[in-house]
């Protein structure tokens, strides 16, 4: 009775081991992915406009931080730029999934008219 008692002991020590070796390569692989880094795109008429000093952590990913990076770089910061995207739907279905780590960009979808309201580096008006 004793022999079988402890060799259910051995054998749930090895058990335990090998979950907690499992976990663990979980933990570091979570670690990692949560601090990808994303990078932020103006998509205008299918074209990407990379925002050069714009990008942020996977696990800082929200509606509230990627407003505000966007009024970093805005022209007039007296006023509220406007994107018709940031309060559509799809907006934070993007979010959702950058959050789950199914992609490595946000692509905001602007018009001319509101890529006029920030100032981008690498995009000049003879592009549009």
């Amino acid at each position: 009775m004793i022999e079988c008692l402890l060799f259910l002991i051995d054998a749930l020590d090895k058990i335990t081991i090998v979950f907690a070796f499992v976990t663990m390569i979980g933990v570091i692989y979570n670690h990692f992915r949560q601090n990808q880094k994303i990078q932020i795109y103006f998509l205008l008429g299918g074209k990407e406009i990379f925002l050069e000093n714009l990008s942020i952590i996977r696990r800082h990913i929200t509606r509230s931080e990627i407003l505000g990076m966007l009024g970093v770089i805005q022209k007039n910061s007296k006023e509220r730029y406007n994107i018709e995207y940031l309060s559509e739907a799809k907006f934070f279905e993007d979010l959702y999934e950058l959050q789950k780590g199914g992609s490595k960009k946000l692509l905001i979808k602007v018009t001319a008219d509101e890529l006029e309201q920030f100032s981008v580096k690498n995009y000049s008006e003879q592009e549009a």
